[in-house]
């Protein structure tokens, strides 16, 4: 027979493994050191230049935290300038809960004409929580590529 005490803290440190297994004390204790914070830097304006149709010309993924608000993505780190992506900006989050939400932006218009939008709101691809996002900036028509700066801006709500 085992003794309460020792029978106790088997208990306790199986339990401690099994939690730690599932991730469950590092998301609760642990500084979420592969996030990062908002305003997110997305990219510096990219130039234009020749490119093929269907190229992808940028990518970027990293983790971020939310917990409110209203997320948008803008040329400026105060979600308030119109941005421009050379021909179509693909954005997908994994949310905490392994859900995928993905919007497509296609500033082509059809390959008639390219030009800016205002700030994209976002924040329904979101839950409170740890974020996967990444964004995919492609050529949908031939001819060049390019981009305004892109941000991912975090608006308090009021």
């Amino acid at each position: 027979m085992v003794p309460v005490r020792v029978g106790a803290g088997l208990t306790v440190a199986l339990l401690a493994i099994s939690l730690t297994g599932c991730g469950f004390l590092s998301d609760l204790f642990s500084p979420q050191e592969d996030s990062v914070a908002f305003p997110v830097l997305i990219t510096q304006a990219i130039p234009g230049r020749p490119a093929t149709e269907g190229e992808t010309f940028f990518s970027k993924q990293f983790k971020v935290q939310y917990w409110g608000g209203k997320v948008v993505v803008s040329s400026t780190e105060l979600g308030d300038g119109s941005i421009f992506v050379d021909d179509v900006l693909d954005i997908k989050v994994i949310r905490p809960d392994g859900t995928e939400k993905y919007r497509l932006v296609d500033f082509s218009r059809d390959c008639l004409a390219t030009g800016p939008d205002d700030p994209q709101d976002i924040t329904d691809l979101f839950l409170s929580g740890k974020n996967t996002v990444e964004f995919t900036l492609f050529d949908a028509c031939g001819g060049s590529v390019a981009s305004s700066a892109l941000w991912l801006v975090n608006i308090p709500a009021s």
